[in-house]
This record gives C-alpha cells, structure tokens and sequence, in this order.
C-alpha cells in the first residue's frame, strides 16, 4: 500500500495555508500526486428576499460569488504549491455541499487532509460538524490537523496508536501503514482492556506486532492501565512520547441518519495538539 494521491480542502480559512504545506510535504514524501477540493458550498436563501425575481437574482449573484471564491482558493493554492517548486498537482471546483463533496471525492483517493474546528472562530460549529461528516462518511482516512500552525511541516515521525481490538482501530491501523513504514517511532497502545478481553490479550497483541513486521513496521505494542478519561489519557502519552501524530478509529453515536463522533473522538478533536489519522 501507498499513498498516491493525497487530497485537501481548499478554503478561504486561515489554516488553508498550513494545510496546503503538510500535504505538499506529505506528496514529496510519498511521491504523490495532489488533489486540491475547492467546493463551492451550498446556497442558504435569506427569509427577508421577497419575490420570485429578487429571489433568482440573488441565488444567480450568490452562486457567482461562492464560484468566484472557490477559484480564488484555487489560484491561492497553485500559487503556493509554485512557491514550493511542487507541480504533482490538480484542482476542482465543485458545485454543492462541502461535507458530500469531500465524501465523494475522497473514493479516489488514500488521504484526506482537514483542519480541526478552531475555537473561537465564527464558523467553529459549522467547521466541526463538516469534520464529523467527513470522518464517519469517507471511505478513506482523514488526517486532521491542529490549529496551530508550529511544525505542521513534521507528520509521522513520531507515531502514537490507540488500539482497542475494534474494526475501526484496525482499519485506522491499515490506513496509516504508509506513515508508520517511514516512521522513526511507533508506539501501539492498548488502554484498560475489560476482564472479558484481557483473556490471550498478550498473544493477540504479538500476533499485532508480527504483522506489522510483516509491513515493515517496527513497533512498541503495550497495554497500559490508566484512572483519567481515554482522550486525556492520548494526549498526556502522545506529549510524553513527543508524537507527531495519533492514529485511531473515529467512533459515533446516534442513529445512522443524525449520527455524530462519539465522545472519545470528540474530545480528542477538541483538544488535539498533534495531527490525528482517523478511519471509520
């Protein structure tokens, strides 16, 4: 497995810039190609327009517009990418919902790349829920990064792996193997596996790290014991080990129609201070 083709969300947000940079990083790295996604989002139509005519009038003008700032996100990142002497790449601008268009496009590709919600912001919940909809929906991982800026350029050195024997951890797992095969560190943990589990949980946990020898990955694979919340307990043991990414399964709650990230996954977005590598 490889990474071949690394996509983005092209947006008029401040963290467009660094996210364009991890990922033109990540294409040297890999040999990839770039997919920038310049969607244009949809068109909410204010009660106070009045009239069939004003009506269409303002739909035609607002559609210019988000066209307008979708091309302008496009020209920002080429421009970016020639800064960086970087030419692996390609551009869409797309007509609809942001979430569904990341969806989609996302089929064609081995990683998507994100920004967490930045709090504070104006469009922090709308920014939040777009993540959960990416995260539980694609079918490929996605890579969401922090909000601050100081050494997004560095993903992957440093690898922390939260393992629960779950099809989402092993899917996570699968995913990130192009980034723990170049990894100078990988470190998969097991935290507070129930009585029922811990039954030939060490011969399971060998039988984890063989194959990931298999994949050319050298591991640390532990369990450990912890009396805080599972998020807190990552992001104390990923500064403690220095990581420059966490990988994990994305988990939700809810009926499938109004499902959102589950409590773990939440907390850990809303807090991370390192890249997330999610799969669902």
């Amino acid at each position: 497995m490889a990474y071949r083709r690394i996509s983005l969300l092209l947006d008029q947000d401040r963290l467009c810039e660094a996210r364009t940079r991890v990922a033109i990083g990540l294409a040297q790295r890999f040999d990839a190609h770039l997919f920038g996604i310049a969607p244009t989002g949809l068109l909410e139509v204010p009660i106070s327009v009045e009239g069939a005519a004003s009506l269409s009038d303002y739909a035609e003008r607002a559609r210019s517009a988000f066209a307008a700032r979708a091309h302008a996100n496009v020209h920002a990142f080429a421009a970016l990418c020639g800064r960086e002497d970087f030419d692996r790449f390609e551009t869409v601008v797309d007509i609809g919902d942001k979430g569904q268009l990341l969806v989609r496009h996302a089929q064609c590709s081995d990683l998507l790349l994100l920004s967490q919600p930045e709090p504070g912001s104006a469009g922090q919940r709308e920014h939040a829920a777009l993540v959960d909809h990416v995260v539980l929906g694609s079918a490929r991982p996605t890579l969401v990064l922090p909000h601050h800026e100081q050494g997004l350029q560095l993903v992957g050195s440093r690898v922390l792996v939260a393992w629960d024997e779950s099809r989402e951890a092993s899917r996570a797992l699968a995913d990130a193997l192009p980034l723990l095969q170049a990894a100078e560190q990988v470190e998969v943990v097991h935290w507070n596996p129930s009585h029922a589990d811990s039954h030939g949980l060490d011969e399971r946990l060998a039988e984890l790290r063989q194959w990931l020898v298999l994949h050319r990955v050298r591991s640390d694979v532990r369990i450990e014991h912890t009396d805080i919340g599972i998020a807190e307990t990552l992001l104390s043991h990923a500064a403690d080990l220095d990581a420059d990414l966490v990988v994990m399964g994305a988990y939700s709650r809810g009926p499938w129609a109004e499902r959102v990230l589950g409590g773990v996954t939440r907390k850990l977005l809303a807090s991370m201070t390192v890249p997330v590598l999610l799969s669902h």
